[in-house]
């Protein structure tokens, strides 16, 4: 419902102000539900946030199947904090020397978000970068600060695709000349920055992102909030401890993937432990290779070389390493557990070699061709190749963390067993 008021048109004070205040309560009702579906917006987009974040730190502990054992620095379930003296920072999956730690007053002057290249559209605290083709835009802020501040440890939360973007972090006292970061790690939205204890008045940070926002999208999401600047003392020498970390082997060997620069020793089992360096390959007590010559018998079993006595698996293989090499012609069968040669239709093209249990072992069948001739079998030399041990195998790490500066840490972000085939 409306009334006009024109020119000419008898009208009281009263009619007036009431309209004036009909259209003020309308206004304010439009405000507040506005102001309603920002905060449901923002609501949902942290519930959403944070269950991402909850996904990729979950996502850590994945196996792959190269990899045999992981040693996580992103919470303190394999941690042995009766033995680490270091400083474990589980937000942002990194350990630093023992550290203590100075909130600095750092109140932010202005932020400038650019990107090379695509549109820039801000909403609120956040900027989306939109582009028209598949590269990967950079997002940049520049954050300029009241005052200069000294500054050893920078904390942020940073809004960014999926996936793991690179993101490096630079500090100015001029805003013209920029000195990097001696480090930076990140474990969903927390990233960590470490400098040498210097005085910035500006900080740039850069996200390259790896994903877009949505599966074949084009639109990009950066944000930056909750930043935290810290002066930190530094103890000249710490140590971080895993708890046993169980091992099921695949491979006899596993090669030790970490960070260069600290001084790392390895438990394997029931071993005293050894000094590793990143990308030294070391093999798994109890753990060893087989390889068994073997021939057909007339029943189509293969039994060890001048045996007609079937040729049994040991409880212990691994069933997943096992292969059946034809020596002559150089070249693996194909291995199919449970396959019965009696239940075979016609038709069947290619060789097989069959692993059935008898009596709890496992026996070792060549499947013969429809109408196969034994003859053509009797001559050929088939090796068996596996892979036994254990079920499983306990690994412990010890980093050993020093620096003879107080001002600067190195930093250890995990490490990992991969299998070595």
């Amino acid at each position: 419902m409306s009334t006009n008021l024109s020119d000419n048109t008898a009208s009281s004070a009263s009619q007036l102000m009431g309209l004036l205040s009909a259209l003020q309560n309308t206004g304010s009702q439009v405000l507040a539900a506005m102001a309603q579906v920002q905060q449901d917006t923002l609501f949902r987009f942290e519930q959403d946030f944070n269950a991402l974040t909850s996904r990729r730190q979950r996502a850590v502990r994945l196996l792959s199947p190269d990899i045999a054992c992981r040693f996580i620095t992103s919470d303190f379930l394999d941690i042995d904090q009766t033995l680490t003296s270091a400083a474990v920072r589980a937000d942002s999956q990194a350990v630093t020397l023992r550290e203590s730690t100075t909130l600095v007053e750092a109140n932010i002057k202005s932020t400038v978000f650019s990107s090379a290249t695509g549109t820039v559209n801000q909403f609120g605290d956040m900027y989306q970068v939109s582009l028209t083709d598949d590269s990967m835009p950079t997002g940049i802020f520049e954050l300029q600060l009241y005052n200069a501040q000294a500054l050893t440890l920078l904390v942020f939360d940073a809004t960014m695709p999926p996936g793991t973007p690179v993101i490096q972090v630079y500090g100015s006292q001029t805003g013209v000349t920029w000195e990097a970061a001696a480090g930076v790690s990140q474990n969903g939205s927390r990233v960590n920055a470490w400098f040498n204890n210097q005085s910035f008045q500006y900080l740039r940070v850069e996200i390259t992102p790896t994903h877009p926002d949505t599966l074949s999208g084009t639109a990009f999401t950066f944000g930056l909030s909750n930043l935290n600047v810290y002066i930190v003392d530094y103890q000249l020498y710490s140590e971080f401890v895993s708890k046993p970390v169980m091992i099921a082997p695949v491979t006899s060997q596993v090669r030790f993937r970490a960070p260069a620069g600290l001084n790392y020793y390895l438990t394997l089992g029931d071993q005293l432990p050894q000094k590793v360096n990143p990308d030294d390959i070391l093999s798994l007590p109890g753990v060893t290779d087989v390889a068994q010559n073997t021939q057909i018998n007339t029943s189509w079993v293969l039994c060890p070389t001048g045996s007609q006595n079937p040729y049994m698996l040991p409880a212990s293989i691994y069933p997943s390493s096992l292969d059946v090499l034809d020596v002559a012609a150089n070249e693996y069968m194909n291995v199919a557990y449970g396959l019965d040669p009696t239940q075979l239709q016609p038709g069947l093209t290619h060789e097989y070699v069959g692993v059935q249990e008898v009596n709890l072992q496992w026996q070792l069948l060549r499947v013969p061709i429809i109408n196969g001739d034994f003859s053509n079998e009797s001559g050929r030399t088939f090796q068996v190749i596996y892979v036994q041990g254990p079920a499983q195998v306990p690994a412990t790490l010890r980093v050993q963390l020093s620096s003879a500066n107080r001002a600067l840490t190195p930093i250890f972000t995990g490490a990992y067993l991969e299998n070595v085939y």
